[in-house]
């Protein structure tokens, strides 16, 4: 009866503890700062590109119990959600934007090996429409690619952000011609040696102009796309560390702390990793080129082109896209981007021909 008693307070003690963590919690480790890491104290974000980690250590809206970045005082704290969010998130720098959150990975129950590799494998340059962030309108979750939104049953409801194509050194080509046109330069581009770009003679000797794709964020999901932290931090204890409430409290919630070039995730990840409060500060100290955002070129030659379900504006385009599909500009085709192959259909998990779709499933096609 005594040894049942005991089991019973070694699982229910540590969720009643974490239950009972406040602010206070932070005050008693050594090292807090209340300006930075509680809600109670400054100003509270209020819109997603207002959560500024230039301002705060943590955060304090209903989202941050999804992204893993709570102040163990917000409203939305859940020390179990904390700890099982915090890295299912990458943090990836986009140029323009700076670091935000993604999701980059497929679920582990997920079982398809080739959107796996689609969505998990390093962005293929050869595929513009691929490398593509797309973002959930219903949850404003962002994914790295269509590919991964596929993979975490999510792609119902998503928009893809826009191929932005720069090419540098077709500025000085325009302003002397001034003859370059969205469907003029599609005409032209091309993809050699690992390389996009257009060739132009122009005095008898070709020249190969290099162009680039980024990520180009509509106005529409700027509200719903959430700034990250790309510092390297320790959010977990050692091994070998005995202490178990502090292990807890370290994986639970966020409040950033520094030391020299060590970013900790809270004060009690700094502790179990052997190093004093008196040497944490609230603030990274870094130089004028830290946290540098490299900007679009404005003076650049740059093109917008429209990824989506219908023929968008698309010289050329006579039909829409079916379900499941999307325009690809690039091969000026409707694109299959979940089975990746054309005549295949996406159906309960698997993909089929379309002659060959099982008469035993019970669901019509499907994008999810």
């Amino acid at each position: 009866m005594c040894f049942y008693l005991f089991m019973i307070l070694a699982v229910v003690g540590p969720a009643r503890a974490a239950n009972q963590w406040n602010y206070e919690t932070v005050r008693n480790s050594g090292k807090f700062c209340p300006e930075r890491d509680s809600c109670n104290f400054g100003r509270s974000s209020r819109g997603s590109l207002e959560l500024d980690w230039k301002q705060r250590n943590c955060f304090c809206d209903q989202e941050c119990s999804t992204y893993g970045d709570c102040c163990i005082d917000a409203k939305a704290f859940n020390a179990d959600e904390q700890k099982e969010n915090f890295n299912k998130f990458s943090c990836s720098e986009l140029r323009q934007y700076g670091a935000v959150y993604m999701r980059t990975e497929c679920l582990e129950s997920w079982s398809l090996p080739n959107i796996r590799r689609a969505c998990e494998d390093s962005t293929q340059n050869s595929d513009p429409v691929g490398s593509m962030p797309v973002t959930n309108k219903a949850t404003g979750i962002t994914y790295k690619n269509y590919y991964c939104a596929v993979c975490n049953h999510a792609s119902s409801d998503v928009q893809f952000w826009k191929p932005r194509l720069e090419c540098p050194t077709l500025q000085g080509y325009n302003s002397r011609f001034n003859n370059l046109t969205k469907s003029f330069l599609m005409d032209n581009l091309k993809f050699d040696k690992g390389q996009w770009g257009v060739e132009f003679d122009t005095i008898g000797v070709p020249v190969f102009h290099a162009c680039y794709f980024d990520p180009f964020l509509p106005d529409v999901l700027e509200p719903k796309i959430r700034k990250c932290n790309s510092y390297s931090k320790t959010s977990s204890c050692p091994e070998s560390y005995t202490e178990n409430d502090t292990s807890e409290l370290c994986e639970s919630y966020t409040g950033l702390v520094f030391s020299d070039d060590q970013v900790f995730r809270n004060t009690h990840c700094a502790i179990c990793n052997n190093v004093t409060t008196d040497s944490l500060i609230c603030i990274k100290l870094e130089g004028r080129r830290m946290g540098f955002l490299d900007h679009f070129k404005p003076y650049s030659f740059a093109v917008l082109f429209d990824i989506d379900g219908s023929d968008g504006d698309q010289v050329g385009v006579t039909e829409k896209c079916f379900d499941g599909e999307i325009w690809d500009p690039f091969a000026r085709k409707c694109r299959n981007v979940i089975c990746g192959e054309e005549g295949r259909v996406f159906v309960e998990g698997k993909c089929y021909k379309k002659d060959e779709v099982p008469t035993t499933t019970t669901t019509t096609t499907t994008t999810t």
